[in-house]
């Protein structure tokens, strides 16, 4: 029985040397915030003058106080890099939205993107589908990916 007591005072003993105390709660990784472009008339009626976002996953488009000139508003955002063009569903009665690069629907036989990567330039429009089927822009601008 004393040899029990020993080994088990033994193991309790090991065991206790081999933790650090309580453990601390991680914090959650945070996610850094995505650039905003706020949609303006300059930008749209000015060829030269570009946004600038940082490279990365995505962007939002703020749109509040913009006017597209119709009832309705946007219900499709285009994003053409390298020539080719990316679609996203604006949320309709919506003034904001978040464009993430893996959620935008490539063209017929190319990939998805994954991301904006930085040296690129992009055009980047907001409209909707006419009664013929073709998008309609509504709001066009360039961007420039640092």
């Amino acid at each position: 029985m004393k040899r029990f007591a020993f080994t088990l005072w033994l193991v309790l003993v090991l065991a206790a040397c081999g933790t650090n105390g309580p453990s601390e709660p991680t914090a959650a990784p945070t996610e850094v915030p995505l650039p905003v472009i706020q949609l303006d008339v300059e930008h749209m009626v000015n060829p030269t003058l570009s946004y600038e976002i940082p490279a990365g996953a995505g962007f939002v488009l703020d749109a509040t106080g913009y006017d597209f000139g119709t009832a309705d508003g946007p219900s499709m955002v285009q994003v053409v890099l390298d020539g080719h063009a990316f679609t996203g569903s604006w949320p309709n009665g919506e003034t904001t939205y978040t464009v993430r690069a893996e959620s935008l629907l490539p063209p017929a036989g190319f990939k998805p993107l994954t991301g904006f990567p930085p040296g690129k330039q992009m055009i980047l429009a907001v409209g909707r589908m006419s009664a013929k089927g073709r998008f309609e822009p509504l709001w066009v601008a360039t961007v420039n990916v640092k």
